[in-house]
């Protein structure tokens, strides 16, 4: 039997993700056509359409907050077009980009999300004096737009002896901050005056500061979750763990098989009413990558949402289910 031609189009590149996506495809006989970021144009979009993030090969943040700045450009520009049906729009990609602005969307809706803490500085110095007088000593750092674990920063203070202990991917070199994908740990109160400061002139002061709420253990690692909806139901859940404060699976952190677990039914179901509310929230998603906190009490909290979160290879290795549910999403619509 000849493949079906779908009108499917992957906008993204040639890696796990296309490659896995159109496995799915095939299960359906299903063809899917490719269109690089490299040869992106406007008049190239048509059909059904999946937009996957670029590749980044930025060797530090002032090159990376460059190619994110061209990618959220052109998510505008998609979002402008009309006749065309998205899996996730570029509008609600774009949306969930944005850490600040999709956090608060969710606090509106009565979501409990890592707690933000009010800061309005423009240096180090001043981020130092106003988290002593709010004797907070541990705190992140994150950049307010993007994904992944680039730009995270994970702070100890110690306000008696004036001490810092910061906890990054960055190294600095040069005065250029390079990512280098695993966590580095800087000490002393100068190194991460520095780190900081050309971290918030390389993104213009656009960081978000929440408080560093303890995660709850699994075989003595710190862990939470990615639970992958579609469509409001949970598809497919991965624990991430860590011995340090940073848990994100760009960064080869250990990933749980969510059974080891042993979430009680209490939180299972807590998971499934967070993703009815959620897409109530975000009207146009389809699908979500969700990064949950869950405390040695037991308590959930929503640390970002990820519109491009599918990229989980727990699933992808296995029963490649996630893909395969967002082939028939776009098989079912008109």
């Amino acid at each position: 039997m000849g493949r079906i031609m779908s009108n499917i189009i992957l906008l993204g590149e040639e890696n796990k993700r296309y490659i896995y996506f159109k496995k799915a495809a095939e299960t359906y006989n299903i063809s899917v056509d490719l269109l690089k970021w490299e040869a992106f144009s406007l008049d190239k979009i048509k059909g059904k359409v999946k937009i996957d993030p670029p590749i980044y090969t930025d060797k530090n943040i002032k090159e990376h907050s460059i190619s994110l700045k061209l990618y959220r450009e052109n998510l505008k520009r998609l979002s402008n077009m009309e006749n065309i049906t998205f899996l996730n729009s570029p509008k609600v990609i774009l949306d969930l980009l944005d850490k600040e602005e999709s956090k608060e969307r969710l606090i509106k809706k009565g979501i409990k999300v890592t707690p933000n803490i009010e800061i309005k500085a423009k240096n180090f110095k001043e981020v130092y004096n106003q988290l002593k007088l709010l004797k907070l000593n541990r705190v992140f750092i994150k950049p307010r737009y993007g994904s992944g674990a680039m730009g995270i920063i994970a702070m100890k203070l110690n306000f008696k002896k004036d001490d810092v202990i910061l906890y990054t991917t960055f190294k600095e070199s040069n005065r250029e901050l390079f990512n280098t994908k695993e966590i580095n740990k800087v000490f002393g109160f100068e190194k991460s005056e520095n780190l900081f400061n050309l971290l918030f002139d390389f993104l213009n002061g656009e960081l978000i500061f929440e408080k560093w709420l303890p995660k709850d253990k699994y075989e003595n690692q710190n862990y939470d979750l990615r639970v992958l909806y579609s469509n409001k139901k949970i598809v497919h859940i991965i624990g991430r763990a860590s011995a340090g404060p940073i848990t994100n699976l760009h960064l080869n952190n250990g990933s749980i098989n969510v059974e080891k677990l042993n979430l009680n039914e209490e939180i299972l179901k807590k998971l499934e009413v967070l993703g009815t509310d959620i897409f109530e929230i975000f009207s146009d998603l389809k699908v979500v990558g969700a990064d949950i906190l869950i405390t040695p009490k037991k308590e959930i909290f929503v640390i970002e949402l990820n519109g491009q979160g599918d990229q989980l290879y727990s699933d992808m290795y296995n029963e490649n289910k996630i893909y395969k549910e967002q082939i028939k999403e776009l098989l079912n619509y008109e």
